[in-house]
């Protein structure tokens, strides 16, 4: 959870490292609430596709599979082939983490 940890304490400095939050955050508004919510959207869009090539996509991943080095070798998206996209996939398991 150190990916985590990062991601909140970069929030943090981002917004509040001045203290601020004691004032601004102790009424319920759209401002505050808003730069929080956008912040973690665009944490999950940057993370979560990064971490999808990173693992099935990317001339690394075919790296570690060919040397046995990967812990399951075998490609969750595509079993077949091998070759995962980045928005599809032949078992539809891609498709349903993206809408989920």
């Amino acid at each position: 959870h150190a990916l985590d940890l990062g991601v909140t304490l970069l929030c943090y400095w981002l917004f509040y490292s001045s203290g601020s939050w004691l004032v601004e955050c102790r009424e319920w508004r759209i401002g505050w609430v808003s730069s929080i919510f956008l912040f973690n959207l665009a944490c999950e869009v940057i993370i979560c596709n990064f971490w999808h090539y990173f693992n099935y996509v990317s001339d690394l991943y075919k790296t570690l599979v060919k040397r046995g080095i990967k812990h399951n070798p075998t490609n969750q998206y595509e079993p077949q082939s091998d070759e995962a996209g980045m928005l599809t996939s032949s078992t539809g398991q891609l498709e349903r983490e993206i809408t989920f």
